[in-house]
């Protein structure tokens, strides 16, 4: 479901429809501050969709669950995450494969990067060299 960002829309004043006569508009420096009228002002939000801000703790709430699940199954402990320490009930043999698995990754990031500032160096060291 789509919601309605009241926090970033909210109601605005409705600029169609004129406040002040033209004699009023004239005499508005006379007024006292209590007697200026306040503008109308109007919701942007659709008929069929509910305000973010009326539901935004449960999505959270929801958001949160999903996370741990997440991160439950990651570490192969389908039963959620244990009670107290967060590594209680952690598949090893699902972690270590987890945790190689991103070693190997970030090798592999760590000799782009080598690799990437080694051309770097290249060009930068040789725009300077005049070739005869």
């Amino acid at each position: 479901m789509e919601y309605f960002h009241d926090d970033l829309f909210p109601s605005t004043n409705v600029t169609w429809s004129p406040l002040f006569s033209a004699s009023e508009w004239i005499d508005l420096s006379t007024m006292s501050p209590d007697s200026i009228p306040v503008p109308e002002q109007i919701s942007l939000k659709p008929q069929d969709m509910q305000n973010y801000s009326e539901v935004k703790d449960q999505i959270a709430q929801e958001k949160l669950e999903k996370s741990q699940s997440n991160r439950s199954i990651a570490f192969g402990n389908n039963n959620g995450v244990g009670n107290g320490n967060l590594f209680d009930n952690i598949d090893e043999s699902a972690f270590m494969h987890n945790f190689s698995t991103m070693v190997q990754i970030g090798k592999e990031k760590q000799e782009l990067v080598r690799l990437l500032t080694k051309q770097i160096h290249f060009h930068y060291n040789n725009r300077f060299c005049v070739f005869s």
